[in-house]
């Protein structure tokens, strides 16, 4: 039996990279904004992946865990960026004037 590996067609076209470029010409409350977005619909494909592997719909495993860790990464990546901005906002706030 002969594992088949069929293409991933998970990645979209608004990229962190991408999303990051247009970073100066829009507002840093829409980069957050599209980021959180980003994550949301990360998280659905893996749910929606993991519910077609359960229920015997698909029979691609690797399609699944590389959609799951997508998510897991996104997720993270969405964590260290707002505790970024929370030590941000607490050191100004620490800032005599």
């Amino acid at each position: 039996m002969a594992i088949r590996i069929q293409p991933i067609e998970l990645v979209r076209s608004n990229s962190v990279a991408s999303m990051a470029t247009k970073a100066n010409e829009g507002d840093f409350g829409q980069l957050l904004k599209g980021f959180m977005e980003q994550t949301i619909e990360q998280q659905t494909i893996a749910d929606d992946l993991s519910t077609q592997l359960a229920l015997g719909e698909r029979d691609d495993v690797a399609t699944v865990m590389i959609a799951a860790e997508r998510a897991a990464l996104s997720w993270q990546l969405l964590q260290q960026v707002r505790n970024k901005l929370l030590e941000a906002f607490q050191e100004i706030m620490r800032m005599q004037v």
